[in-house]
């Protein structure tokens, strides 16, 4: 299964995390103003890390979860304007096929 980024509204889903995810390369998009990241988690100890801009960038969202119920969020009050990018190196997902990342965004 390959990543799948769907929009709804003001929602990014992007599923079937079994590949690096870019914003740039998966979506037309170049960059968002994002008002939050949301992780559902596809089992215990499942880590989600998302970056600005690049592999090696500042981390916008880093979370562990302590089982498939334990969904992770962060707000980002005002907004913050970055470039989402997610390298599945960097993660641990129990099923990549079951988890989930909802980015909403203005």
């Amino acid at each position: 299964m390959a990543n799948s980024t769907t929009l709804t509204g003001q929602t990014m889903q992007i599923t079937g995390l079994d590949a690096n995810w870019n914003i740039a390369s998966d979506t037309n998009w170049t960059q968002m103003k994002i008002k939050s990241i949301l992780f559902e988690p596809s089992g215990a100890n499942d880590e989600m890390i998302i970056r600005s801009t690049s592999a090696s960038g500042a981390k916008l969202f880093h979370a562990t979860a302590t089982d498939t119920n334990d969904q992770k969020i962060k707000y980002f009050f005002g907004g913050r304007v970055s470039k989402p990018v997610i390298t599945i190196a960097q993660c641990t997902l129990s099923s990549a096929a079951a988890a989930t990342v909802l980015i909403d965004f203005e």
